[in-house]
């Protein structure tokens, strides 16, 4: 709680066994659910199971984009909130697909396919994390 009020990325701890990739998956799923960012890492190996497990799933960065395109149409049309999939959105609640999509592109920036992008290179602000 204390690293998100500072607008730190809280970073789970170690799993000391090297040779128990489920053991290790389990860990940092648990820990992704409970708000860490990332995990740390004692061998490399262990690397790439962070990633995958941190990384947002090919479902999720598809269900932000829909909900990000969904709340600008409404906008658009002068809406403040919408309905979507049973909840509703507003500015507040699509903060956090706009984080996703955000550190997407900051983990694979071939995600951006389809959306426009700025001279830098970068996605539009609407689509970036507002941590920069």
């Amino acid at each position: 709680l204390a690293a998100r009020l500072a607008g730190v990325p809280a970073v789970d701890q170690v799993v000391t066994s090297l040779d128990a990739e489920d053991h290790f998956l389990a860990d940092a799923a648990e820990g992704r659910a409970l708000g860490y960012r990332g995990k740390l890492c004692i061998h490399p190996a262990q690397v790439p199971l962070a990633n995958r497990a941190f990384s947002p799933s090919p479902e999720e960065v598809d269900r932000a984009r829909r909900l990000i395109f969904a709340y600008e149409e409404a906008v658009a049309r002068g809406e403040a909130a919408i309905a979507f999939e049973g909840q509703m959105v507003d500015g507040r609640a699509v903060l956090l697909p706009e984080k996703l999509l955000g550190d997407v592109v900051v983990l694979d920036p071939r995600h951006l396919r389809g959306r426009a992008r700025s001279k830098a290179g970068r996605a539009p602000s609407s689509v970036v994390s507002r941590r920069r």
